[in-house]
């Protein structure tokens, strides 16, 4: 069960599906850390599957009868977006950090950002964190393991950056 006292500024009912049911607490402990590091609201996902799903190989991963909780979560922060995925990528709090450029919160245009709770070099040759962004046409690129995907990431963190 989810401490909510270690978890001030977020409350269950913002979540898509009830945290206190599906999620892995640590991922709740971590996103007020994520917060708290980048001093802006994070925002919750409302959209279904934001937080906990059926798909096995998803980190939003749940199934109660084996005691499997969602080790993800999908949120829009307020701000810089390309500051808050620094933040996430540096903090040592997430094993997985996805950037989409295609989605909407509050009926407008919003990033989104994915955290989750992976072990490092989880589904990944690497003990480093893994990195995706969704661009805008729905489709993913890994930019630290595609040829070009450094360039790529920092072209799109500098045009994020600067609105």
């Amino acid at each position: 069960m989810i401490t909510w006292t270690k978890a001030p500024d977020f409350k269950p009912s913002e979540f898509s599906e009830n945290p206190d049911k599906f999620a892995d607490p640590r991922l709740i402990y971590n996103l007020q850390d994520y917060r708290n590091l980048l001093g802006k609201k994070v925002y919750p996902s409302p959209v279904p599957g934001a937080l906990a799903r059926s798909d096995k190989v998803s980190q939003h991963y749940y199934n109660l009868e084996a005691d499997i909780k969602s080790r993800a979560g999908d949120v829009f922060v307020e701000g810089c977006t390309a500051e808050a995925w620094q933040i996430a990528v540096t903090s040592q709090l997430w094993g997985g950090v996805g950037l989409y450029l295609n989605t909407l919160f509050k009926n407008q245009k919003w990033l989104m950002l994915h955290l989750d709770l992976r072990a490092l070099g989880k589904n990944h040759s690497k003990k480093t964190v893994l990195l995706w962004i969704r661009d805008k046409k729905g489709q993913y690129r890994y930019p630290q393991y595609e040829k070009g995907g450094m360039k790529y990431l920092f072209k799109t963190l500098r045009k994020i950056s600067s609105g």
